[in-house]
């Protein structure tokens, strides 16, 4: 059986933040772990909402509050921060190849790192592990 991480690390990319925020907080909240937002600074608002929107159901459904949280002002460095801080058991990256990059040499467990790239010519994006 597993065990849960405890508090999970979520770096996000600017878009498509509301369906990552969804998918991340069911499957990680039902694995028994509570989850450490960072989100992009685009996109910090709707961010916000959504988690404020899934607690508000998680409080609801279990009396258990907080268990999804997220960066007051997020940036590069408050994520950096975030991803390396000792509490942060697991980190589940969505980006880029630079906040990737940071995960990849945190030192933290990890998802299943996975790059999707677009190109015009391929269909469906073509994805490397």
């Amino acid at each position: 059986m597993n065990t849960p991480h405890s508090v999970l690390s979520v770096p996000l990319a600017q878009v498509p933040t509301c369906e990552t925020v969804l998918n991340n907080s069911i499957m990680m909240i039902s694995a028994g772990n509570a989850v450490f937002f960072g989100a992009h600074p685009g996109a910090k608002n709707i961010t916000r909402w959504t988690i404020e929107k899934l607690n508000e159901f998680v409080c609801k459904a279990t009396g258990l509050k907080n268990l999804l949280v997220s960066l007051d002002t997020p940036s590069i460095e408050s994520v950096q921060e975030m991803m390396q801080h000792p509490d942060v058991a697991m980190l589940a990256v969505t980006g880029g190849p630079a906040v990737v990059h940071q995960a990849l040499t945190s030192g933290k467990k990890l998802s299943v790192p996975v790059l999707v790239t677009h190109l015009q010519w391929l269909m469906p994006p073509l994805i490397l592990i």
